[in-house]
């Protein structure tokens, strides 16, 4: 829809905010919480781009700023001053859901121009680039455990 600019799913959009599972997607993990942001951010550019609709943008938006609300408690300064932990009961710090939340940080602070939102997009860049996350050949370990030594039992 968003590259086409065609309106003709629009409905199958709206439908989908009033039945999301959203009580559902609360207990799920971090990563999983800043793909449905991310989605919302989308949706929020698409209506607001294509249709010029304020009103289901605003609707968006705050959907996307709730589950980005609930992805920052997933941050931890306890080991190595910051990252995310793949869920609330996770055991080690997970670099997909690290990215996700630079990546969603970012792409909040783009809407809402709030230097806080930058500021978390910043501080995960700089925590995930100085932590060890990134291997001596370049490659990017799945995750550190909680006293932030690479865990080689993750898949």
């Amino acid at each position: 829809m968003r590259l086409t600019h065609c309106d003709t799913h629009f409905p199958h959009l709206v439908q989908f905010y009033h039945h999301q599972p959203v009580l559902h997607l609360h207990t799920q993990n971090y990563d999983d919480q800043a793909w449905v942001a991310l989605t919302w951010l989308r949706a929020a550019a698409y209506v607001s781009s294509v249709l010029g609709d304020q009103t289901w943008r605003t609707k968006f938006l705050s959907r996307a700023r709730w589950f980005y609300a609930l992805v920052r408690r997933g941050w931890d300064e306890k080991c190595g001053g910051g990252g995310m932990y793949w869920g609330r009961w996770s055991r080690y710090k997970n670099a997909v859901t690290s990215e996700l939340f630079v990546d969603l940080s970012g792409a909040v602070y783009e809407v809402t121009q709030e230097s806080r939102d930058l500021e978390w997009a910043l501080r995960g860049w700089v925590w995930f680039r100085e932590s060890g996350m990134v291997n001596d050949q370049g490659l990017v370990n799945d995750g550190l455990t909680r006293d932030c030594r690479y865990y080689p039992g993750l898949s």
